[in-house]
């Protein structure tokens, strides 16, 4: 059954006390979520009724002070870890007495529960782990419990309940069972409050109400390094709270998805934040649901994006994608921007040409956003190269592993079209970082002890520890190492000194190189050179002889191969179109596309198909879908073109025969 509503998303600075969200809709009888755990929201919403809207509250404070006095709800409470339970309870009814509570807890100690059920304080008890059925039969009991009360007690305000209870009279409890819930109610209510005050006077001063929640051991986290864990543990915990506090995807810079995805560039295998992207699925795909009912547009777009860039698997984007295009002419363009917005780029080239097919905008406006997904690409493309460059200095990976370091991404990002500007400290970073690791001979101390006038030897020496290893000019370490190589040619110090002043020298031109700097890189190596030819300098000048690539440039096209030497890792499986499973239509539509260099498939085109406008979406789907080995050339992955023709054939998708 599909889930009727989402979490709220609060925009106000103080998230502990947002703001009162709107009422419900008619018909619809909210059900109060009060957990701070966030795994629990897809639970419940996932099998939750369609009369019912779902809403979700952190604390007990955040209910009193969002949800109204007297407010008719059914109230699902985890009082996991909860402290003094009957006081809890007890400001709970005190806030509204239509509220039909069900507890979710630990199975211990069940009396306690029990006899507050006995007593009429809850609806039901369910201990973890939470099984559907039993919380679908407690919900049943709560609806009903809430009609009853509603009859009882009046509702302030003509809630979904009262309707329910006046248009289900057979269902609704008698008035004097009713009258007793009532008393038995206020009863409850008297002894919770006493309790209350009597485990405040109990527990000791300082004391927290509720046990801490733990989200796990850090120190298992995997794929660290011990020079980033901490970093990475500051993340985890910044993404807890955005998911805490419901910064799902906004702000763009403080998001739990933002957050999350920074640590996956440290750590790519970190396996808490995978299942918190999973955790932000679910939340999101809960969320468009609730939107598009509400006709919130912008907002179930963003969601639906931001979810299909997590997991774009997921069985349920086909059913909303089918229903968003029955509503194509209310949306627009937004669906194509909710899809720039989450940088999705390709499915945002996907939906301009499916306009441009189907005329529902203007070539004006096609035109304005391919130029801007053109500019938001190469923006995000720079803008993530630089957070790998960052992320590689703090780990000290400078020039090790192979593709997979610092000055490896300073390189692309200038390449990509970086300003100089904003290449510039991360070059110097990169260059001092490198002279930091340089081991240079130590000064002779024992000649300067002894009063002597200082060699060659140690003039180069003290200039090489000094940094000075091209100035001054006459009073540096390369100036020295020549004089010294002219006056002493067979000095034995003479091969290790010049050993490090060239890989000195070096490593300044490499980070000249990657930040942009062509002409100081050329010089540098020069100077390298004079020092004697090493593969290092030939692959470096070979670099630089390379002319970059202009920012609006286009990249080289990738090589085109057979399909056949593809190898499918996730396999095509297209989706037989209804309209034409009906009318018994055959046919086939003829693909390009590019596999880029991790095997996920990329630019894909329609280059005939036959008959026309009928099978062209479900082959272009299920090739997104599909997934590649990466195609290599001389052991490197590289992005590779291709073409390939879908067939659709009935006796492949036979429906079966009635009986």
């Amino acid at each position: 059954m599909a889930i009727t509503a989402t979490k709220d998303q609060q925009d106000a600075p103080d998230q502990r006390h947002p703001a009162p969200g709107p009422p419900p809709r008619a018909g619809k009888l909210p059900i109060l979520l009060l957990t701070p755990d966030d795994s629990l929201w897809p639970q419940i919403g996932r099998g939750l009724r369609g009369d019912l809207q779902l809403k979700h509250v952190d604390t007990i404070d955040e209910l009193l002070a969002t949800i109204p006095a007297g407010q008719s709800a059914i109230l699902l409470w985890d009082a996991r870890g909860e402290d003094a339970p009957a006081g809890s309870l007890s400001r709970l009814q005190l806030h509204s007495a239509q509220f039909a509570t069900v507890a979710l807890g630990d199975a211990e100690p069940a009396a306690t529960w029990q006899s507050m059920v006995a007593r009429g304080q809850l609806v039901a008890f369910l201990p973890a782990p939470f099984e559907p059925a039993r919380l679908r039969e407690a919900i049943d009991a709560a609806v009903t419990e809430v009609q009853a009360r509603c009859a009882l007690l009046g509702a302030t305000t003509p809630t979904a309940a009262v309707a329910m209870a006046e248009s289900e009279p057979a269902k609704s409890r008698t008035p004097l069972f009713a009258v007793a819930v009532g008393l038995s109610l206020l009863a409850a209510a008297g002894a919770a409050y006493l309790e209350f005050n009597h485990a405040i006077v109990d527990k000791p001063a300082g004391t927290d109400q509720r046990a801490p929640t733990v989200s796990g051991d850090e120190n298992s986290l995997p794929g660290r390094s011990a020079g980033t864990d901490e970093k990475v543990f500051q993340l985890l915990d910044g993404a807890q709270q955005a998911m805490r506090e419901r910064r799902y995807i906004e702000p763009a810079a403080g998001s739990a998805i933002a957050l999350y995805h920074e640590v996956l560039i440290y750590d790519p295998n970190n396996e808490e934040a995978h299942q918190g992207m999973q955790r932000l699925a679910e939340i999101l795909f809960s969320r468009v649901q609730s939107a598009l009912d509400e006709r919130k547009f912008d907002t179930a777009l963003q969601s639906l994006e931001t979810a299909r860039s997590i997991d774009p698997a997921d069985r349920r984007i086909a059913a909303i994608d089918a229903r968003i295009a029955t509503m194509r002419s209310d949306i627009g363009s937004a669906q194509i921007q909710a899809a720039i917005s989450a940088e999705a780029f390709d499915r945002a080239e996907q939906l301009l040409e499916d306009a441009a097919r189907n005329k529902s905008l203007s070539d004006v406006k096609i035109a304005q956003l391919h130029d801007e997904v053109s500019h938001r690409r190469a923006d995000a493309e720079v803008d993530g190269l630089l957070k790998l460059v960052d992320a590689r200095l703090q780990q000290d990976r400078l020039v090790d592993p192979h593709n997979d370091n610092a000055t490896y991404y300073l390189d692309q990002a200038r390449r990509a079209g970086a300003s100089a500007a904003v290449l510039q400290a991360r070059s110097q970073e990169l260059a001092r970082r490198m002279r930091a690791h340089e081991s240079p001979p130590p000064v002779n101390v024992a000649a300067h002890a002894k009063g002597e006038e200082p060699s060659l030897l140690d003039l180069v020496e003290a200039r090489l520890n000094g940094g000075q290893i091209l100035e001054p000019e006459h009073d540096n370490a390369l100036y020295y190492l020549n004089e010294l190589s002219a006056a002493e040619p067979k000095n034995p110090g003479l091969a290790q000194l010049a050993g490090a002043v060239q890989a000195q020298i070096l490593a300044r031109a490499t980070a000249a190189a990657a930040g942009g700097q062509t002409d100081e890189a050329k010089r540098l190596v020069q100077a390298a050179a004079s020092l004697g030819l090493t593969p290092e300098i030939a692959a470096l000048n070979e670099r630089l002889s390379t002319p970059a690539r202009p920012k609006d440039a286009a990249p080289p096209a990738p090589p085109h191969v057979s399909a056949n030497l593809l190898k499918e890792i996730v396999r095509l499986n297209p989706e037989y179109p209804a309209s034409a499973l009906a009318a018994e239509t055959e046919g086939w539509v003829e693909l390009a596309f590019t596999v880029l260099a991790d095997g996920k498939v990329a630019d894909v085109s329609v280059v005939d198909s036959m008959p026309h406008n009928i099978f062209e979406r479900a082959a272009r789907n299920a090739l997104l879908r599909t997934r590649y080995q990466p195609f290599t050339q001389d052991g490197r992955p590289i992005a590779v073109t291709a073409n390939i023709r879908v067939s659709f054939h009935l006796a492949n998708h036979r429906r079966p025969q009635s009986p």
